[in-house]
């Protein structure tokens, strides 16, 4: 085989290579979200969970879940919790109150929780708040839904349409439509 042969060979081995490659690549959306998620995966996985949060000794808050997630190597920091949670909140005086929700999720940077899926706020006094959806401002104390409710209290039974805006006590709170029956004082 002569020398021009050879080259020519090689010439279109390399062509042919470069051609099957180039041909081969694509953007498939399914497989970029697939390495997308490989690389999206929680720093941690917690089973079992019975925490306290306490501050000079008292519990002010106690959370309790079959499976937590900890996301806070992302960007966005959070802990996820995909098989519920109930999560207790003991006031100065010592009073708890309970929310049990489906789903909950804590954002670190906001310091905003949120429930989904069965939410159910109870207080020793006898007052609930039922949704789909709830947020707890940790900063403000105040809890918010933009979803349909019921709230009952010994002074309230009411079903709300969209939207509930309170603070942690429910001494004040803002709504939008609703039905139902309520004590006003005169």
């Amino acid at each position: 085989m002569n020398t021009f042969s050879y080259l020519k060979t090689v010439k279109s081995i390399v062509v042919l290579f470069s051609t099957t490659m180039l041909f081969s690549c694509s953007n498939d959306i399914n497989k970029i979200n697939q390495l997308y998620q490989a690389s999206y995966f929680p720093v941690g996985e917690t089973y079992d969970i019975n925490l306290r949060y306490t501050v000079s000794g008292k519990t002010q808050t106690k959370l309790i879940s079959p499976k937590m997630l900890d996301y806070t190597n992302q960007k966005f920091q959070y802990q996820e919790f995909p098989d519920g949670l109930k999560l207790i909140f003991i006031d100065k005086k010592g009073v708890e109150s309970t929310v049990v929700a489906d789903y909950g999720v804590v954002y670190k940077k906001t310091n905003l929780v949120a429930f989904k899926g069965n939410v159910q706020l109870t207080k020793p006094d006898g007052t609930l708040l039922k949704t789909e959806q709830l947020y707890y401002d940790q900063k403000t104390a105040h809890v918010f839904t933009e979803k349909s409710f019921t709230f009952t209290s010994p002074n309230m039974d009411i079903k709300g349409f969209y939207g509930f805006e309170a603070n942690n006590d429910f001494t004040k709170f803002h709504t939008g439509d609703f039905l139902g029956n309520t004590l006003v004082k005169q």
